[in-house]
């Protein structure tokens, strides 16, 4: 009998907002039986797209390993947080349907950092700091 799996490397991935997200995984059979028309399923957040290349797989014989990309792509205007996309494979030796075991790949959407605005606040604490040293100084003098 076919057995599929689903290997991944790391089931965490950190990007900012607005970025589509793009990772690997590998669907192994690790059953006796070749399996064919194996599908990979992805299933994204709420509003969320996702595509996976190659959509199927027409065999995979017992033992071989297989890579699937995904790339998922977030709605506009996401909000901070944490998302869950559900892996699996499905694939059919004769008759039998062969699912493999979910897994779940977390996603962090992390917001925007503006380098701009912490720029001018470290001049403007530097500024301050300097002014306070002079002023010091100064005082300490008279």
């Amino acid at each position: 009998m076919g057995k599929l799996a689903i290997l991944i490397g790391n089931l965490f991935m950190e990007v900012h907002q607005e970025e589509d997200v793009g990772f690997k995984f590998t669907i192994t059979n690790s059953g006796t039986l070749a399996l064919r028309r194996v599908t990979p399923e992805v299933d994204p957040p709420l509003e969320w797209e996702a595509v996976t290349d190659p959509p199927e797989i027409a065999v995979i014989e017992p033992g071989q390993k297989m890579s699937i990309a995904v790339r998922a792509t977030p709605p506009e205007g996401i909000a901070v947080g944490e998302y869950v996309i559900r892996l699996k494979a499905e694939g059919h030796s004769g008759v039998e349907v062969v699912e493999s075991a979910e897994k779940d790949f977390t996603i962090r959407i992390a917001a925007r950092t503006n380098i701009t605005g912490t720029l001018i606040l470290v001049i403007v604490l530097i500024v301050l700091v300097l002014g306070i040293a002079v002023a010091s100084i100064k005082i300490s003098r008279r």
